[in-house]
């Protein structure tokens, strides 16, 4: 079967989220199922993983809100928003149609990063799994008393 997972970040990352999605497209592969590996970046993504393709999809750059984003906020973490919500950007979702229409299943790795593929994945009455966990909460709490801006900080904690 061909199933196509989303995910913000290539499998060479380097974090206990990769390594976890990293194991589950490997266990998939190694039961002989086609899998399509798509992600946010700006490079050509490979993998050694038999069955296993990648598809890296560049995501809108969306300069100015990226510095409107640094202005409202008072620093980078602003930007770094932005480039978290770019990625349910309607056309990064529109790079993904074929590799979501054409598959049996489509796995989408945390919400905040695949809302657009996951709701296309549905329209066209794909088997949809949504992997989420509440880590980037946890991580979200320890964070909050090193942040510039609580208010919005905390508006995006409440949405995480």
């Amino acid at each position: 079967m061909k199933i196509a997972v989303v995910n913000h970040k290539e499998l060479e990352s380097v974090d206990g989220g990769t390594t976890r999605v990293r194991s589950i497209v490997n266990g998939l592969a190694n039961h002989g199922h086609d899998v399509w590996y798509s992600c946010y970046g700006n490079g050509n993504s490979t993998s050694d993983i038999p069955g296993l393709l990648s598809v890296v999809v560049k995501k809108p750059e969306l300069r100015l809100l990226r510095r409107l984003g640094r202005s409202l906020y008072g620093s980078v973490e602003g930007e770094a928003a932005i480039d978290i919500l770019s990625c349910n950007h309607p056309l990064a979702t529109l790079r993904l149609r074929s590799v979501l229409s054409s598959s049996g299943i489509v796995q989408i790795e945390q919400i905040w990063s695949a809302l657009y593929p996951l709701l296309y994945a549905r329209i066209r009455g794909k088997t949809c799994i949504l992997d989420d966990h509440n880590v980037e909460a946890l991580l979200a709490n320890r964070l909050s008393d090193h942040v510039s801006n609580r208010k919005l900080f905390g508006a995006w904690a409440a949405y995480v």
